[in-house]
C-alpha cells in the first residue's frame, strides 16, 4: 500500500473515531445527573476534539486529492493529484484553461 493511502486511510479513521466520541459527548451532556466538574470535564474534551478535528482537516488539506474529476484527469493525466485549496484558486484555474 502506497504511503499516501495510508494517511489518508489513517486521516478518514480519525474522523470516524472522533466523530464517534462527539456524538458520546453529546449523549452524556444530556444527561442531567452530571456534576459540575463533570459537566466541566465534558466541555473541555469536547473543545479539545474539536481542536484536534481541525488540526486533521488541515492536514488533510495539505495531501494531494483523491479524485480530480475527468476533465483534471484528461487534462493534467490521470497520474497526477492536484488539489486547489479555495474557490478563488479554483476560479483563477477554470478562467485561465
Amino acid at each position: 500500500m502506497e504511503c499516501k493511502q495510508i494517511v489518508q486511510k489513517s486521516v478518514k479513521h480519525i474522523k470516524y473515531v472522533s466523530s464517534q466520541i462527539k456524538n458520546d459527548i453529546k449523549k452524556l451532556e444530556k444527561k442531567k445527573v452530571l456534576t459540575p466538574e463533570q459537566k466541566k470535564l465534558l466541555t473541555e474534551t469536547s473543545e479539545k476534539l474539536e481542536d484536534m478535528r481541525d488540526k486533521i482537516a488541515d492536514m488533510q488539506n495539505d495531501l494531494p486529492a483523491e479524485g480530480n474529476g475527468v476533465y483534471l484527469n484528461i487534462i493534467l493525466g490521470s497520474n497526477l493529484n492536484l488539489n486547489l485549496l479555495d474557490a478563488d484558486n479554483r476560479y483563477k484555474y477554470k478562467t485561465r484553461v
